[in-house]
């Protein structure tokens, strides 16, 4: 199978299993104060887009992010998008789920037209990625995996506050 191709599906598998622990989320569960330390969905959702944007954007075509040339800070109701160690703004400010998901959407887009075009070249091409030279392909590998463990971090969320996380 082709690398490429190989990635696409992670992708989508991961993009999935986003979009399944989000089924029947509400404003409500969105914003809720989940117990001990954990953060709030709505930190973990935007942290995970914003990281996909800027991976997918700034750093592999050194484009402006989504977040940016969209202007969805004020849509959703942050100054900016959250960067390492940053999270202090989506933890603490309410949001609505609506335009996150327009902004999830347009993430997933600007995601799989990057994929659908990757070269094997560019998959061994070298970025800096959290303090180290990494191939486009490890990054990659990591950007799905970050996905589908917020993902579970949102359906656990979703579980402690009487919802079903996950439809299976």
């Amino acid at each position: 199978m082709d690398a490429g191709i190989y990635i696409q599906m992670q992708f989508k598998a991961a993009h999935d299993m986003l979009d399944l622990a989000l089924m029947d989320l509400t404003d409500e569960q969105l914003n809720a104060e989940p117990p001990g330390a954990s953060n709030p969905i709505r930190a973990s959702l935007i942290h995970l887009l914003n990281t996909e944007d800027r991976v997918i954007n700034e750093l592999f075509q050194g484009k402006k992010s989504v977040w940016e040339s969209g202007g969805w800070a004020p849509k959703i109701g942050l100054t900016d998008m959250i960067r390492r160690g940053g999270w202090d703004e989506a933890k603490r400010t309410p949001v609505t789920l609506a335009p996150i998901a327009e902004y999830r959407q347009v993430v997933y887009e600007t995601t799989d037209a990057y994929l659908k075009q990757i070269t094997d070249e560019e998959l061994h091409r070298i970025v800096r990625f959290l303090g180290a030279e990494r191939p486009i392909y490890e990054v990659l590998a990591t950007i799905a995996s970050h996905a589908v463990f917020h993902a579970g971090n949102i359906s656990e969320i979703k579980g402690f506050l009487g919802a079903k996380g996950l439809p299976f």
